[in-house]
């Protein structure tokens, strides 16, 4: 069988990983994992996640597994941690995503401990790309807060998740992210149109998902 290449999105937030997920789906017809979570949706959010309602985790520590219950629009769901590729919590919400939407999709936004559950897990059926989407602390507070009028977001609420994922960010930029084999960094500076911003992406996409060279660019209006 095949090995299938695998997009691996990591950045902080409203670092442009998701920006990047999208121009990359839009432009190539690839297919991107809507990963669950238990965070209440925002007013006006498009479907970035899929929502799990009334959420609870049960952890076995002695056997190191966990299983996630909850409800989908009324229907009981139920995940064992056989199911579960990549797992992560972030303000005491959980979001995760299964081996199934995994092998379904082309491009998985993760944060770093997900990552490190994913590749824990993963056996050599898929080849993994990671793309690390990296800007500065201003450019990511502007981003954040250009979401303001559309999902009630603001200052503090920037500053609150900037600072639960410090801890993780460091470690990972520092001390994780030159051991893994073949990593992209990107610098996103978003004043650069997409194919200057994400040009070494764009190779890859090309080279490893059998993309013909001749495509029509998308530019940032």
């Amino acid at each position: 069988m095949q090995k299938q290449t695998k997009l691996l999105i990591v950045g902080r937030t409203a670092s442009g990983k998701d920006y990047l997920a999208d121009f990359l789906k839009k432009k190539y017809g690839l297919s991107k994992v809507h990963s669950y979570t238990t965070r209440p949706k925002r007013r006006n959010e498009a479907n970035t996640h899929i929502f799990l309602e009334n959420g609870i985790q049960r952890t076995y520590f002695l056997e190191n597994r966990y299983e996630i219950e909850g409800t989908i629009e009324g229907k009981p769901v139920f995940f064992t941690n056989e199911e579960i590729i990549a797992y992560t919590k972030i303000n005491h919400h959980i979001y995760f995503a299964t081996k199934q939407q995994l092998e379904e999709s082309d491009i998985y936004v993760i944060d770093p401990e997900g990552l490190k559950e994913l590749l824990s897990k993963t056996d050599d059926r898929n080849i993994y790309r990671i793309i690390y989407v990296n800007t500065s602390e201003n450019n990511r507070k502007a981003q954040f807060l250009n979401r303001e009028k559309i999902q009630d977001v603001n200052s503090a609420q920037f500053q609150n998740r900037n600072q639960s994922e410090s801890a993780r960010f460091e470690k990972f930029e520092t001390e994780e992210l030159s051991s893994l084999p073949h990593a992209i960094i990107v610098h996103n500076q978003v004043e650069l149109s997409d194919e200057v911003n994400f040009k070494e992406v764009i190779k890859l996409v090309e080279s490893e998902l059998g993309i013909p060279d001749k495509i029509h660019y998308l530019n940032r209006g």
